[in-house]
C-alpha cells in the first residue's frame, strides 16, 4: 500500500505559502473545468456512474507520486529481462 493520499495531504500542509497558493489555484481550475463540462466528461465517468469529488491540492501531489512510482519502478522488468 502506497499511502500516497495521506502523504500528499501532509505535504500540502508543509508547503510554503506561495506553493500552496499555486496548488489551490490549480485545484480551483480543475474544479471549474469539471463544473463547466459535466455533460462532456470522459466516457468512463458515465459508464461507472462516477461523479468526481472536488479536486484538492493534495490530489495533484498524490497523482504525481503515483506517476513517479509507476514510471520509475523498473525493477520487475529488469529481473524478468535478466531471467
Amino acid at each position: 500500500m502506497l499511502s500516497l493520499g495521506r502523504a500528499a495531504e501532509r505535504d500540502v500542509t508543509l508547503m510554503d505559502t506561495e506553493s500552496r497558493k499555486l496548488m489551490e489555484a490549480y485545484a480551483r481550475g480543475v474544479n471549474k473545468f469539471i463544473e463547466q463540462h459535466q455533460d462532456s466528461l470522459p466516457l468512463e465517468f458515465s459508464l461507472l456512474r462516477y461523479n468526481p469529488r472536488p479536486w484538492q491540492p493534495s490530489d495533484a501531489l498524490a497523482i504525481s507520486g503515483y506517476m513517479y512510482r509507476t514510471l520509475t519502478d523498473t525493477r520487475e522488468r529488469e529481473l524478468n529481462r535478466t531471467k
